[in-house]
């Protein structure tokens, strides 16, 4: 199952054109450099891959993968279940070893059942907090 996450467009796009009239105003180097982290941030996107035996995690910036990173269940020490701000769901995948994955904003919306039945199947530990709710597997 594959599931795809992206920057919110349409604040990004604001603050592209306000950018872009500051550089016409008074051109200067923070104003081109802050106009180029927001066109990179505009078309960079991320996937992540539900395989039998592994997460497949990958940063695509203007359609051409950037990096891949990929946990397998020997390699994941617990799959935590949080909430992110006031009603976003976060899922964080600690390893043993690198860096967390840290998952939010992917469509469709039930990621969380996938990973939950990734973790029973391989028998990954699972941390759901408090508020994060009911994660059925219906």
């Amino acid at each position: 199952m594959t599931f795809t996450s992206a920057f919110h467009r349409y604040p990004m796009l604001v603050l592209a054109f306000f950018v872009s009239y500051l550089l016409i105003v008074s051109p200067g180097i923070f104003q081109t450099i802050v106009l180029a982290y927001i066109i990179f941030a505009m078309n960079t996107s991320f996937q992540l891959d539900i395989e039998d035996g592994r997460l497949l995690y990958k940063v695509i910036l203007f359609r051409s993968v950037l990096f891949t990173r990929q946990a397998r269940p020997e390699e994941i020490e617990e799959i935590q279940f949080k909430l992110h701000g006031f009603a976003q769901r976060l899922i964080k995948v600690r390893k043993n070893k690198g860096l967390s994955l840290r998952l939010l904003h992917f469509k469709p919306t039930n990621i969380d059942r996938h990973i939950l039945t990734f973790a029973k199947r391989h028998q990954v530990p699972v941390d759901t907090g408090k508020n994060y709710g009911n994660i059925s597997l219906d």
